[in-house]
């Protein structure tokens, strides 16, 4: 099996560091580059090889980790946050819900909530 490649965006040069020495100790993983997120338009379909996004500095309502999903929709991307304390795991699935016995009127309601975001 391949090891899961990660993509180091937007890292702060310690904690870069960090994160490259951990992963470099663990042969399921490697780092395949480091890059901004100003790269990511330049670096394209290369960044299709990427399994894991990490990242630092992402604004906290979600925007940013929703445009990048959007570009590399294969990937997970972890955001750190604070000092790299905490973390928020992102990704793009497939969700299928099953409405049995569907009439016009459960048809509307789950057409409308579909359209909502919950929060958490």
């Amino acid at each position: 099996m391949p090891p899961i490649a990660i993509l180091l965006l937007d890292i702060p040069v310690l904690l870069g560091e960090i994160l490259r020495e951990a992963v470099g100790s663990d042969p399921d993983f490697v780092v395949l580059g480091e890059a901004t997120l100003a790269d990511l338009g330049r670096i394209g379909t290369s960044a299709s090889a990427v399994d894991i996004v990490v990242c630092a500095g992402m604004q906290p309502d979600g925007s940013e980790p929703q445009r990048l999903l959007r570009g590399l929709p294969h990937a997970k991307l972890v955001v750190l946050h604070g000092a790299a304390d905490r973390a928020s795991v992102w990704e793009l699935i497939a969700h299928e819900s099953v409405m049995h016995e569907l009439s016009p009127a459960g048809l509307l309601d789950a057409l409308r909530s579909s359209t909502r975001v919950e929060a958490d």
